[in-house]
């Protein structure tokens, strides 16, 4: 059967917290404010096929610098590959006429090259989900679409350089057995979604940020993209040597590195991006490797830990307060 035009539309469509996430790594590469500060494509709900050098003109528009190790070049170069290597830019590839500009202007029709790159981008999934890259954010709310350590998350090796595997993705569906973990609702309320539970309190960010920004001697606006995200990212294996590459950290600077890191990676919030999310990122939002099996146990035994401690101390306090 042949598709309608609202259908193949529809295929197009970026999912809420697929199409979010995109959002806030432009800004934080384009260092804009606002959605209404991007480019007209960007507006748009739905992906475009965009004309070839459309990405180096938005670099030079936003004047992001032309050094690959810059972390704004880094989240820019994440945020490309988040769009136009999704699932529905290959749909976009497969049914757009033209090729259009950031501006959204048309440009000429796509070739038979790009049409190719486009079945290659929307052929069948592996048993994870589509191709790399185009799973680093969810495609609908039950399949894998900007997102830690495991068993060595414990003690200082709760900086990532653990023993999982690589792969691809960011969040998966939360199993029902994961959700139990974050302890059941009065009776009137809805469960959290999986990125409420990885959200962090805005002050409880803050806190992250102001120890990275004192370890890594840097202000808030020069830190790596990972830490501009409202929501815990799983990292990537070897992410403590890349800020210490990146930053030529010396032997103090490495202790409050170490301490930031750990409080990051041995959070609550943490533990929900490992049994949530598919992949793990690098500290510039780039996907990386696969949570493995092992890590996502680690973290149903870290949060029930927390659990654990969490009835204790309100045991503790209602013995206190007994006369």
């Amino acid at each position: 059967r042949t598709m309608t035009a609202r259908e193949q539309m529809q295929l197009r469509c970026f999912s809420q917290k697929q199409r979010e996430t995109i959002l806030q790594t432009l800004r934080h590469a384009l260092r804009v404010k606002s959605d209404a500060d991007l480019p007209k494509v960007f507006q748009l709900p739905v992906a475009v096929a965009l004309k070839p050098g459309s990405w180096e003109e938005l670099a030079a528009r936003f004047n992001v610098p032309r050094d690959e190790s810059d972390p704004r070049r880094r989240a820019l170069g994440s945020a490309m590959a988040m769009y136009c290597r999704s699932r529905q830019y290959g749909h976009a590839l497969l049914t757009c006429d033209q090729f259009f500009s950031i501006d959204m202007e048309p440009s000429e029709p796509p070739g038979s090259a790009d049409r190719e790159r486009g079945r290659t981008l929307t052929g069948p999934p592996s048993h994870k989900g589509p191709a790399p890259v185009s799973r680093n954010i969810r495609e609908t709310d039950k399949a894998a679409s900007p997102t830690g350590p495991a068993p060595a998350d414990r003690g200082r090796a709760s900086v990532p350089s653990d023993r999982t595997e690589h792969v691809t993705g960011q969040p998966a569906d939360q199993k029902q057995s994961n959700a139990t973990l974050a302890g059941k609702r009065k009776s009137g309320r809805s469960p959290p979604t999986p990125m409420q539970l990885r959200t962090f309190h805005p002050d409880h960010m803050e806190k992250y940020r102001a120890r990275f920004c004192k370890a890594l001697a840097v202000t808030e606006e020069n830190l790596p993209a990972f830490l501009a995200q409202p929501f815990a990212v799983p990292l990537k294996i070897g992410a403590w040597d890349d800020l210490i590459e990146r930053y030529g950290l010396k032997s103090s600077g490495r202790h409050l590195l170490h301490t930031a890191l750990r409080g990051y990676c041995r959070s609550y919030h943490y533990q929900h991006a490992i049994l949530n999310c598919d992949t793990r990122f690098s500290i510039d939002m780039e996907p990386d490797a696969a949570i493995t099996e092992d890590a996502r146990q680690h973290a149903i035994e870290r949060l029930r830990d927390l659990a654990k401690r969490r009835k204790a101390r309100r045991e503790s306090r209602g013995e206190r307060e007994e006369p």
